[in-house]
């Protein structure tokens, strides 16, 4: 499986995130939905009165991802790439729209 996007699953199941976040990476449906899966059969999340719940193992399981990573919460912030911006050439002159 895949640990980025295991702990992605787990991060969106602690907090009311939607689903968007992992389809703008690429992962499919099929991919999220056997990430959960699996995540539930390694005790990290749970099903209670059908909502996806994340378990203590889960939490510790995050901790420690988070620690071991020198990027900390870097490893599962998805990069927003549409807002960044091309830089602008060196030798290109700006000029201010009017108003």
């Amino acid at each position: 499986m895949n640990a980025r996007l295991l702990v992605n699953i787990i991060i969106l199941a602690q907090g009311n995130a939607s689903l968007t976040s992992l389809r703008e990476q690429g992962y499919t449906y099929a991919q999220i939905a056997n990430a959960i899966s699996d995540a539930e059969d390694m005790g990290f999340l749970e099903l209670v009165n059908n909502k996806i719940r994340v378990t203590n193992t889960g939490k510790e399981y995050i901790e420690k991802i988070n620690k071991t990573h020198s990027a900390g919460s870097g490893f599962w912030i998805v990069p927003q790439g549409k807002n960044y911006r091309k830089p602008v050439d060196r030798n290109s002159i700006i000029f201010r729209k009017k108003k």
